[in-house]
């Protein structure tokens, strides 16, 4: 499914977040949005998907308005991860991922037994079926995480947006979260919109980037063009160095931050 924004515009209390933003996610490909605290890759996301209505401005969905979709349309094609929180419920994992498929389901539905198969399988293909009768209150963090894909991916969309899905996750957590959008990109069928604080991350995982500044200030192109030492140190305020590696597959430029600059009173 392809995603478009059509000169969205947002703000709190007069201060600009986006002004005319458009961009364009081609159906299966893997867009990442960067940029500092505060700039609004969150609010982003939650205005693209109607949480808070653009103040000017439209989503589209394959070439088609947001508000014309139901809910329950628009949610038989998405799926969205959040930022994990440590849950203080005490769901059974298995039975948090088949609520991913609420989407299709009637109001006062019974989960079925193929709903619990499918939940299965997305646990499987993720590595975590050991996790199914634990409780989401009894598992890690990056455990959390995990758990939070598999509820997104039962329901097999066509678009997964995450929030940040590797903050707060040690290095092996994080890595295990971008294997699995790798998976995800490799397949071909689905479009992803990541939020995350990590150009590495993003130089791996992304065919483009959009970067947010603030007072609505943005750059958009393809990944390996647009992240380089300029933009790190226009966008974040670092300087850097970018370093080109051999893994075994392809080279892959690593971003190594050396420097905080001075940020302007102004910003």
């Amino acid at each position: 499914m392809k995603v478009e924004i059509h000169n969205g515009c947002f703000g709190y209390r007069g201060k600009l977040l986006f002004d005319h933003l458009n961009l364009k996610v081609p159906e299966n490909k893997v867009l990442t949005i960067l940029g500092a605290n505060g700039v609004g890759k969150t609010t982003l996301l939650r205005c693209l998907m109607g949480f808070l209505p653009w103040k000017e401005g439209e989503t589209l969905l394959n070439g088609a308005p947001f508000h014309s979709y139901s809910h329950k349309e628009v949610w038989s094609h998405i799926s969205y991860v959040p930022q994990a929180k440590q849950s203080s419920f005490s769901y059974r994992v298995i039975d948090t991922v088949v609520m991913g498929l609420n989407a299709s389901s009637s109001l006062f539905s019974t989960p079925s037994k193929e709903d619990y198969e499918k939940a299965q399988a997305a646990l499987e293909w993720l590595g975590l079926a050991d996790l199914a009768e634990r409780n989401c209150d009894r598992v890690s963090g990056g455990q959390l995480q995990m758990v939070l894909i598999a509820r997104a991916l039962v329901s097999d969309p066509e678009v997964l947006i995450l929030d940040e899905p590797e903050s707060n996750l040690d290095m092996a957590n994080q890595l295990r979260v971008l294997d699995v959008i790798e998976r995800i990109a490799d397949k071909g069928d689905t479009t992803c919109i990541i939020n995350t604080h990590f150009p590495n991350n993003a130089l791996r995982i992304s065919d483009d980037t959009l970067f947010l500044g603030s007072n609505g200030k943005q750059l958009m192109g393809p990944t390996k063009s647009v992240i380089n030492e300029d933009t790190i140190k226009e966008f974040y305020h670092v300087r850097s160095y970018m370093v080109p590696v051999t893994p075994i597959s392809n080279k892959l430029r690593i971003v190594f931050p050396y420097q905080t600059e001075q940020i302007p009173a102004e910003l």
